[in-house]
């Protein structure tokens, strides 16, 4: 109120050039007579200006053809009196408004703040989805085992990834490696292909003689856990010092088989492997391992020919034979029974 006083005062006394002036410092908008800035101007605060409003101001009707506007502010002309007709909002300047189709027909106006405006949340691609819930309560971050994670640091490592398998196993492998879940981060996120760290003398050995090697990396690295014939469920297997869902990589000795299943008591997906493999990432069974079969593959041996005509070979042949076959129902009996237990 006291201030709408003295601007009257000063427009009586001095006229409107000092009004002008007084206007200016709290002022957001200033519009001008004539384009690019030029001719007469006056400068406005937030408000709503109509046709008197803006006549005592020194503003005649219809004779805008350019205006400023302050950062974070806006200001809406109208075509007639009352805040009626056509209507345009500028968040901007506005050197002519002849290339807004609004020069010199304003005859009431708006000023106010912009609203503030908060930018849209990307949307989670299930990629993401799926490689934030391999990582929470699944991936300890230190060597106590603590596996609770904070939200953005899942959605640093996550975001963007076209293979949840392929990163989370190279950052799982990253912090093995380096101790570092920050820079497991760095060099794994997203689409990152991964990488492949050397062998650290914190990793353990599997026997020589052993017939099957467990790796928990790709390419035959990390821990390794090591078999012979037998059937091992989960809990033989962390007697053994391997740990649940984290086996990457399998070597299997010539002669032998090993068949490995998703979950603990030989249950859900398996697949048998006569052969190595080097990254189970490639076969959509990385880091799901519980369970473990080890068979000695069956083989016939053709028999020798024994020119004296003895049957010494054809003995031998079907001791072995027999030998094999009774390593087999031992095998079967073992299964039969983890299967009971479980």
């Amino acid at each position: 109120m006291i201030q709408t006083m003295l601007l009257r005062l000063l427009y009586i006394l001095a006229g409107p050039a000092v009004l002008m002036t007084a206007q200016s410092a709290a002022a957001q908008v200033t519009v001008y007579k004539h384009c690019n800035f030029g001719g007469s101007n006056v400068s406005l605060g937030v408000g709503n200006y109509d046709l008197a409003s803006l006549r005592s101001r020194g503003i005649q009707n219809d004779d805008i053809s350019a205006i400023r506007v302050n950062r974070g502010y806006q200001v809406t002309l109208y075509e007639h009196a009352g805040f009626r007709g056509r209507s345009i909002t500028l968040t901007s300047n506005a050197s002519c408004l002849v290339n807004r189709n609004f020069n010199d027909v304003m005859s009431s106006m708006r000023i106010s703040r912009r609203p503030a405006t908060t930018p849209p949340r990307p949307a989670i691609s299930q990629n993401e989805r799926v490689c934030k819930n391999m990582v929470r309560n699944r991936v300890a971050w230190n060597r106590a085992g603590n596996k609770s994670w904070a939200a953005q640091n899942l959605t640093d490592l996550c975001r963007g990834t076209t293979s949840p398998n392929r990163t989370v196993a190279c950052f799982k492998q990253g912090i093995r490696q380096h101790g570092s879940w920050q820079r497991g981060i760095r060099e794994c996120k997203g689409s990152a292909p991964g990488y492949r760290p050397a062998t650290t003398p914190a990793d353990r050995p599997a026997p020589a003689n052993s017939a099957v090697i467990l790796y928990s990396d790709c390419n035959y690295r990390g821990n390794q856990t090591g078999l012979n014939t037998g059937n091992y469920d989960l809990n033989s297997l962390t007697a053994r010092g391997m740990r649940n869902d984290d086996v990457s990589a399998i070597f299997v000795k010539s002669g032998y088989t090993a068949t490995i299943y998703e979950h603990a008591g030989f249950r859900g997906r398996s697949r048998t492997f006569r052969g190595n493999d080097s990254c189970f990432v490639n076969d959509g069974f990385n880091d799901i391992l519980s369970s473990v079969q080890v068979r000695r593959q069956a083989t016939v041996t053709p028999p020798r020919p024994n020119p004296g005509g003895g049957q010494s070979s054809e003995i031998r042949r079907l001791r072995q034979e027999n030998r094999e076959l009774r390593d087999e129902i031992e095998t079967l009996k073992a299964t039969i029974k983890a299967l009971l237990d479980n």
